[in-house]
This record gives C-alpha cells, structure tokens and sequence, in this order.
C-alpha cells in the first residue's frame, strides 16, 4: 500500500473512530439519562410505599385500639351478667380481663358458696338447730362474782322480784 492510500485508510479510520465514540458517547449520555429517570422513580416508589405502609399501620393501630375497648367492653358486660346470675357470691369474687378469667372466677365463687353450705349443713345436723336471735338470758353464776357484784345482784334480784 501506498503513503497515499495509507494516509486516506488512516482519515477514514479515524473518521470511523470520531464517528463511533461520539455514538458511544451518545448512547451513555442516553442511559445515564435513564438511569437517572429510573433511579427518580424508584425513589418516588419508595415514598409512596412507605408512606402508604404508615397509613395502613396508622390504620391497624386504630382498628387494634377499637378492637381492645370493645373486648375491654364486652368483658364487663359478660361480667355483670354473671354476677348477677351469681347473686349469693361476693362481687369482687367475680373479676377478670378475659371472659374465660371471669368464667374461672365464678366457678371458683360457686365452689366457696358450696363449700360453705356443705359446712354449715354439717353444723345444723350436727347441733340440730340454729339459734334465731340472740342467745336466751340466764342467771349469772354468782361464784364468779367479787362479794361486792354478788350483794349487788342479790339487791337488784330483790327489788325485780326474781
């Protein structure tokens, strides 16, 4: 090959190299861009998803506080309604802050109410009666009086006429 022709391979090789790096460099400048738009969108995706996650938390924070006053509600109407379906056991034998503690308490205050009449049934057959009122009066025994309390009541007896 001659200088000539040389010289004309190497311009339009070199007008080929000019050419093909000015298309590289426009192809990157084109997905520099996009990644950029990319990158901006994932971001903005980002804050949406975040702010949409605080919202449904926001939202399941309250429906949970909704949910626990009704539950708190609900126990005390269940427990009232047993107290009053219990209504020889003390109240505040009656307690809890589930249904399923109210339930136990009652049970338990059914038991104590049975044990107790199981005892005092055991006591009347045992004694035969129980006393209504106050015990009857009877005479003091006048050996465990001072001299003193024994003259007194002898006059006290004498002047009732017993």
């Amino acid at each position: 090959m001659d200088p000539a022709e040389a010289e004309a391979r190497i311009a339009e090789l070199t007008t080929q190299l000019a050419d093909a790096t000015a298309a590289h460099a426009l192809a990157i400048a084109t997905h520099t861009e996009a990644l950029a738009d990319s990158a901006a969108q994932l971001d903005a995706a980002r804050a949406a998803a975040t702010a949409e996650r605080d919202a449904a938390a926001t939202i399941a924070r309250a429906d949970a506080l909704t949910a626990a006053a009704a539950h708190d509600t609900a126990v005390l109407t269940y427990r009232d309604y047993v107290r009053q379906q219990n209504p020889l056991a003390p109240p505040e034998l009656i307690d809890g802050a589930t249904a399923a503690a109210v339930t136990a308490a009652a049970v338990r205050a059914q038991a104590l109410l049975a044990t107790v009449r199981a005892n005092l049934t055991a006591e009347l057959a045992t004694n035969g009666h129980v006393p209504a009122g106050a015990p009857p009066r009877t005479t003091q025994d006048a050996s465990s009086l001072s001299p003193l309390d024994q003259i007194s009541a002898g006059l006290a007896a004498r002047r009732n006429g017993t």
